[in-house]
């Protein structure tokens, strides 16, 4: 019987792991705004947290306001495999970074966090490159979160320009969002194929496992 409970807590365990690590446009919710960026939407909502991001956007700033709403917070998986993003400004605004905000970010190398941040969540930058380095505030919220996460880190007093200096670019607002547009739903339905998999997997490993302890205890008695 603990042998059952094991397996079973280890597939429950691999199977949320999964769903969690492949949500993304998927967590956007039909209230949601978005605004038109370099390569693609950033969704937002009227509370100030960017909930989600189309994997095509190519941001290296995210704005401090959006359409008279401030941005406070990157919300959960936000820009979860955002893989063309490499470099990245956080707005004066923001004050927390949540849970995988960042996870499958591949490309990520260099992203700039203001001391008004006063949380980050676990996870905030999960297979994000092992080179990649935070630009903030000696003594701040991030530089703590950086030692112990044993994240490089460099200090700055000072407003920090990207490689690319150029000039931001205008942000198209939208009004409601667009969750039938084709990247949405490629990513929608690659996130529902991966967990679904992942779990008809789960399932089909438990079954075996019970099957072989079973024939095992069978052989034993004889």
């Amino acid at each position: 019987m603990k042998n059952y409970f094991k397996i079973f807590l280890f597939i429950l365990f691999t199977f949320i792991f999964s769903s969690a690590v492949y949500g993304g446009t998927d967590k956007i919710k039909d209230t949601d705004l978005y605004c038109e960026l370099e390569g693609g939407k950033v969704y937002y909502n009227k509370s100030g947290v960017i909930t989600g991001a189309e994997t095509s956007v190519v941001l290296r700033d995210v704005p401090m306001e959006i359409d008279g709403t401030v941005i406070t917070c990157i919300g959960p998986f936000a820009f979860n495999n955002c893989d063309l993003v490499s470099e990245l400004a956080m707005p004066e605004t923001l004050e927390k970074i949540s849970v995988a905000a960042f996870a499958n970010c591949t490309q990520l190398k260099k992203i700039i966090i203001p001391a008004t941040v006063n949380t980050i969540e676990a996870q905030a930058f999960f297979n994000t490159p092992n080179n990649m380095v935070i630009f903030c505030e000696p003594g701040s919220y991030t530089d703590d979160y950086a030692k112990q996460s044993h994240i490089s880190r460099t200090y700055t007093g000072e407003t920090i320009l990207l490689d690319d200096d150029t000039e931001k670019q205008s942000v198209k607002l939208n009004g409601g969002n667009d969750n039938n547009s084709e990247s949405s739903d490629k990513s929608n339905n690659t996130s529902l194929f991966v967990v679904l998999g992942v779990g008809i997997v789960a399932v089909i490993v438990f079954i075996v496992s019970i099957v072989t302890i079973g024939v095992k205890k069978e052989s034993l008695r004889k």
